[in-house]
């Protein structure tokens, strides 16, 4: 059988919050009709005449079930346990309705519904605009300065609810809006009056229900706007001090209570949620897109080429749809030329502000899929090639075993320049195949490529060997062998710029600057390719553009790209080192090459393709799953890199292990004696959970454990808005740490100014 349902309403002043309250649970108070609901209404404000009027006129239409007027104003909590001393009358669970609230389609149903899931669900909250854990989605977001009306906030909620699971179970349950069960009124009564005027005072039978395993839940699919305050902002009394003290009794009663919400507030789930609030759209119903390019060297390069193309038509047609950042540093805009593209945003900044976060290449070191995951909760990663997993000695060097996993398992979207590369990945990390990926081979219409050499000299002065010092591109050996056969030719190689004599000249590939590169394209006779192992064979399409004939190893990307023309003639592929040298002869005499690219994609193409997939990845089921996978997954990384860091360390050292990287510093004196800084950079640190960050304060800079009191109070001060920058500063400049003679630095950081001089040097004396 089930129990019945008391909506209790305390009303204090404001007839026109409460008018708007009472009209919008009758439009939907049918939802529940089945639990017999009343409408119950403490009058808390008997001398505010329109409020009295409303009401009694209220109860004579039938509007409200049941009308308790108070002589006196006795205060919220006192009103609340009024009501709830009828419904235990009754046999009935409560509903607690704030009368500065609006109740919408669905908001009773769903949280009744989410109430008899589980019959150790005491406690039921639905989602606010403005109501502490409930309030979903977070500020700031797209729309957060223009939705501040009630059907506004409930559209905002709407547009991104449903990434969502159903519910969420939480610490507490907010008393703005509160469904509690019969067996915690008849066994727990109701609210405590110490609490007086309120704050604290649900958060605390929540609590004393909780000892005996009932438990609070969020109804995620259930909205109910929340004006905030609305009636203790018409009261005279000091509302900090108030609450203060109220957490004080609360803390004392239940030493528990603020650990469960740290906890809960340092979880995977809540740190996802947080973040899906940045998939609101703006008011024309854009994404925010930020472009992930501080791994981005001021240097001209495949990747670069990449990038650069990419950018030039997602400013031409990708627009109406984001709005684009570029994440990058200044002095690689300035060298790229990003201020060409007039519609793109450029900032230096790491902030989570995005919708979507998009890197061109594969991650190389744990700062970039920090970064990432901070930036935006849609992750998607350019796997452009995986020859640095594929080679063992690349693979240890570079440690990008976990590192790649992470992205394979997490990402939203992956990218692929061919289908090769796609393959290859997804052979090498298998879990890759379960995520979205746009895998189309770069543009190979010839035309796409011919603008770089418009004003180009051209001729047949040498042969032209692409690649880099890297063992794969195969570069440095083609070319010994090539002047050792072809002695009369002369060879320019792109490898690693060491001297050489003879017949060659040696670049040093990533140092060349872009003219002497597209000369030594230009001028060549023919275009060598050695590599065993490409993503995409840039050099070729280059080639084609300049008419060079071209001598390419016989590798999979290769056939793919002849694939995608009709008719080809001048360029020669060769599976064996010893058919090198022929097949030079061959191009030489073949003079020119050609191909039928008619049914060949370009840039615009293949970029609109793009952007296509990273507009529909927000419609993903599967986000929020995948966003709190990548947060777990990543403080998961960050510890293992950390235990890797300090194992590596000791091995090393056979020392005491430091904080981090070590600085050595001589003192003045020049003695032997050495002092370590401890150097940390800011992007890092505000990557962390906060529960992290507030071990880091601690361990890390004081150098201790941290004690309860004090861990607490700076997680609650990150949870009213104290930046880490800030924090770190007065840290820095804190009694304990210049006391303590430790020194830390942290990149991104101004240095605090100390407080403390008088203190460390004495009083001193202004100069004369």
């Amino acid at each position: 059988m089930r129990d019945p349902i008391d909506i209790i309403i305390p009303v204090y002043k404001n007839v026109a919050l409460v008018k708007d309250c009472l009209d919008s649970l009758r439009r939907n108070l049918g939802e529940i009709a089945a639990f017999e609901p009343r409408i119950v209404v403490i009058n808390d404000s008997p001398d505010d005449r329109p409020v009295t009027e409303y009401l009694a006129a209220a109860e004579r239409a039938g509007e409200i079930d049941v009308l308790i007027s108070n002589e006196k104003n006795v205060g919220f909590v006192r009103s609340v346990n009024k009501g709830i001393a009828t419904a235990r009358t009754r046999g009935a669970d409560a509903i607690l309705v704030n009368s500065d609230t609006v109740t919408f389609e669905n908001t009773l149903a769903e949280t009744v519904a989410v109430a008899l899931l589980d019959e150790q669900i005491g406690f039921v909250s639905p989602r606010s605009n403005n109501a502490s854990i409930c309030t979903f989605p977070q500020t700031p977001h797209a729309l957060a300065g223009t939705t501040i009306d009630p059907v506004s906030c409930h559209s905002v909620w709407a547009s991104v609810s449903h990434h969502l699971p159903r519910y969420t179970f939480t610490p507490t349950a907010v008393g703005f809006y509160m469904l509690i069960k019969r067996a915690i009124l008849d066994d727990f009564h109701g609210l405590d009056e110490i609490f007086d005027v309120g704050y604290e005072e649900e958060n605390d039978l929540v609590l004393r229900a909780n000892k005996v395993g009932f438990r609070s839940v969020l109804a995620n699919h259930a909205f109910a706007y929340h004006a905030g305050s609305a009636s203790f902002l018409l009261r005279d009394i000091d509302l900090t001090t108030h609450r203060n003290g109220n957490l004080n009794k609360m803390m004392e009663r239940h030493p528990e209570f603020l650990p469960l919400v740290m906890q809960y507030q340092a979880s995977a789930k809540y740190r996802a949620e947080q973040m899906l609030g940045n998939l609101v759209r703006d008011e024309a119903g854009r994404l925010n897109l930020v472009v992930n390019l501080l791994s981005m060297g001021p240097a001209f390069n495949g990747t670069n080429e990449l990038i650069l193309n990419v950018l030039e038509h997602l400013n031409e047609c990708a627009t109406d749809r984001f709005n684009i950042t570029l994440l990058a540093r200044r002095n690689v805009a300035s060298f790229h030329g990003f201020e060409q593209f007039d519609r793109l945003a450029c900032t230096e900044e790491v902030r989570s502000k995005y919708a979507i976060a998009l890197s061109f290449g594969q991650p190389y070191d744990l700062n970039a899929v920090n970064i990432m995951e901070m930036l935006a909760p849609i992750n998607v990663y350019g796997m452009l090639d995986v020859i640095s997993w594929d080679c063992g000695y690349l693979r240890v060097e570079q440690k990008i075993d976990s590192l790649w996993n992470y992205v394979a398992k997490t990402a939203n979207g992956l990218m692929y320049i061919s289908a090769f590369s796609k393959q290859i990945f997804e052979r090498s990390f298998p879990v890759a195949t379960k995520s979205q990926s746009y895998a189309q081979l770069l543009p190979t219409k010839v035309a796409a490529y011919a603008e770089r050499y418009n004003n180009a000299r051209t001729g047949a002065r040498h042969v032209f060997i692409a690649g880099n010092h890297f063992e794969h591109k195969d570069s440095l050996r083609t070319a010994k062998q090539l002047a050792e056969a072809l002695p009369s030719l002369q060879f320019v190689v792109l490898g690693d710029g060491s001297e050489q004599r003879g017949n060659i000249i040696n670049l040093q590939a990533g140092n060349v600057f872009d003219e002497d590169m597209i000369a030594a394209m230009a001028e060549s006779s023919v275009v060598v390719l050695p590599s065993y192992y490409e993503g995409f064979g840039f050099s070729i399409m280059h080639a084609l553009a300049l008419g060079k004939p071209v001598v390419a190893r016989d590798i999979p990307v290769t056939r793919e790209i002849l694939k995608s023309f009709g008719a080809v003639e001048g360029i020669i592929l060769f599976k064996r080192n010893s058919d090198m040298p022929a097949a030079v002869t061959a191009a030489i005499q073949a003079r020119k090459s050609s191909v039928d690219d008619s049914k060949a994609e370009d840039w615009r193409n293949w970029a609109s393709g793009f952007a296509d997939f990273l507009h529909s990845l927000p419609d993903s089921p599967d986000v929020y799953h995948l966003l709190e996978e990548r947060i777990t997954e990543g403080d998961l990384l960050r510890r293992i890199f950390d235990v890797e860091r300090r194992l590596s360390h000791l091995e090393n050292t056979r020392q005491p292990v430091p904080e981090v990287v070590s600085i050595a510093h001589k003192s003045a004196a020049g003695a032997a004696v050495t002092q370590a800084t401890s150097v940390f950079a800011l992007a890092d640190l505000e990557a962390m959970d906060p529960g992290s960050f507030v071990d880091f304060l601690y361990e890390r800079i004081l150098g201790r454990k941290a004690d309860p009191s004090g861990y607490n109070h700076h997680l609650l001060l990150l949870d009213q808005g104290t930046t880490r920058r800030d924090m770190l500063k007065s840290i820095l400049r804190s009694d304990e740490y210049i006391s303590s003679g430790r020194e830390v630095s942290v990149s991104g950081l101004e240095r605090p100014t100390a407080l403390g001089l008088k203190r460390i040097f004495g009083t001193r004396k202004a100069s004369a």
